[in-house]
This record gives C-alpha cells, structure tokens and sequence, in this order.
C-alpha cells in the first residue's frame, strides 16, 4: 500500500494533522474520519479509487496526530471552523466531501453553511434520526445538559486512558468494536491509532475528553435549516446492520439527497464491504 504524505496546518492555535495521497493538480478529494478514529482509516478507499485524484484526509482536533484541545468540550462549530480552514490552506475553492459518522455530522453542517465550498458529499452513517419526531425533538433542557455535562467532564478527569500491555491486545479491542474486520486490518488501523507510553504500555491517541459533549449546541430548527441550504448532491450510505436508523427524515430534509443501504456492513461500510462502497461512491462522483 503506498504511503500518504503527511502535513499540518493552523486552526484555531493547534496544528492539525492531515495525509494526502495523489498529485496536487488531481481531483481534488476530501475524505473526514469519524470519532475516535483518524486519517489512516481511509488508506483502502485511497488505494481502491486509483490514480487520478488528490485526496486529503484531515485529523480532526484531538485526534489522530492533531493537536488536542485544552479545556474544551471539542464542540462542533469548532469542527466547522478546521475544516473551512483547511480550505483555506489547500487553496481549493471546492471540493467533493466523503466523510462518515460524527465526521458526517460535521460536514452536513459545514455544508450548509457553505455550499459553495462542497461540490458532492457523501455521508456514511452520520445521521440517527428515524422520525420526524425524533428529528425535531427537543432534547433534554439546558440544564439538564449543563449538569450532566460537568458530571462527564469530572469522571474523565479523573480517570487515565485506558492501556494496553501489548500491541496484541489493542488489536484485539479493534477487532471487537467492528468483528468484520480482517486481523490484518484490524493491526494496520491500530498501529496508526495508537502511541506508546514511556511504562511501554500503548494508549490510543485521541483524547478522551472528546467524550464530554458540549452542553451548547445547535437545536433541531437549527440542523434542519443548514441541511435544507446543502445544494449539491448528496449520498447518504447505511450498513443494514450500523447505528443509521433510517433515511426519510434526512431525505426530506436535504435537498437533492438519496440513500443507499449496504448489506453485511455495520458502522463502517467502507471497511466491511470495500469494493461495493468504492463502486458506490467512483461512480457517484462521476455523476454529471
């Protein structure tokens, strides 16, 4: 497998991480991982797409090799802001977007508010909503957030992240949180998920205060707006068996969306069924 490149760039006052595969001059391609994973998770999709292509995975803040973010609750306009920067820094006034999970989240925000920048997305289990209810449900009220929210914030505190003994055993722990995954690409993400501890016990890299959900966010009113003000085509991938309850709601809410369910996929479609996701994407990419 070829090796990206790696960089950095400024936001905000950490240096966030990114790799890059391709020739710069080559369609340009966004790829976003989703919480608690980083850039390498795509390193198949890359390889699979083929040559062509300029493809750019960002770290999000505290993930990955990118910075963490001291005394935050990582909240998501944060994300927004990253990822409008990295635009920036690239010199791209637009680009298609493939991104999944919490990074799904993240980019159907960032798309709404600003559809110029975001040419086609593709979205994999980033949504959980499967009725309108639901959709537009309030949630907890503020207070309810706030404490709950100091709560988080004082148990992560107060704990170590978690180690392991051994390499093996973080493996191990890969393979339990998606069992489609082979050994080899269960040990491939873990090596480039993990660091060393000076005891030579391995921890992952991503901070555990990501955990701790900001207690401000945007309401329901407020998501649907930016969803209904995304104006390019859109995918939005499940697996029959991930954590994308339906796809209705969204459908009604996005513009020019349409849904796509792959079989014997979980959370990551684009580890448990590769050549079909690829095929999915090359060719909606390829739309005109």
């Amino acid at each position: 497998m070829t090796e990206p490149r790696s960089h950095f760039y400024d936001s905000q006052r950490l240096k966030l991480h990114y790799v890059e595969w391709g020739t710069p001059g080559g369609r340009p391609l966004i790829l976003l991982h989703g919480g608690r994973d980083h850039a390498r998770s795509w390193d198949w999709v890359a390889q699979a797409l083929g040559e062509g292509y300029h493809i750019v995975a960002p770290e999000l803040r505290g993930h990955g090799d990118s910075d963490w973010a001291i005394g935050s609750s990582y909240p998501m306009a944060d994300s927004i802001y990253d990822l409008r920067r990295l635009f920036a820094h690239l010199g791209w006034k637009s680009a298609p977007i493939v991104a999944h999970s919490l990074g799904g989240v993240i980019t159907m925000h960032f798309t709404g508010a600003f559809p110029e920048l975001v040419e086609r997305l593709v979205v994999i289990e980033g949504w959980r909503f499967s009725t309108r209810s639901d959709f537009l449900g309030k949630g907890p009220a503020v207070e309810a957030r706030i404490r709950k929210w100091t709560e988080k914030i004082d148990t992560i505190s107060a704990r170590q992240a978690r180690r392991y003994p051994t390499l093996d055993v973080a493996v191990a722990r890969m393979q339990e949180a998606n069992p489609r995954l082979t050994h080899e690409k269960a040990e491939h993400l873990t090596v480039h998920g993990i660091k060393e501890n000076s005891d030579g016990t391995y921890s992952w890299k991503y901070d555990n205060h990501i955990r701790t959900i900001a207690p401000y966010r945007f309401d329901a009113t407020e998501t649907e707006r930016l969803w209904s003000l995304i104006a390019c085509p859109t995918l939005l991938i499940s697996g029959s068996e991930g954590i994308a309850a339906g796809t209705d709601d969204v459908l009604k809410s996005v513009p020019r969306a349409k849904s796509v369910t792959l079989d014997g996929a979980g959370h990551w479609p684009h580890h448990d069924q590769l050549d079909a996701f690829v095929s999915l994407v090359r060719e909606f990419l390829d739309e005109r």
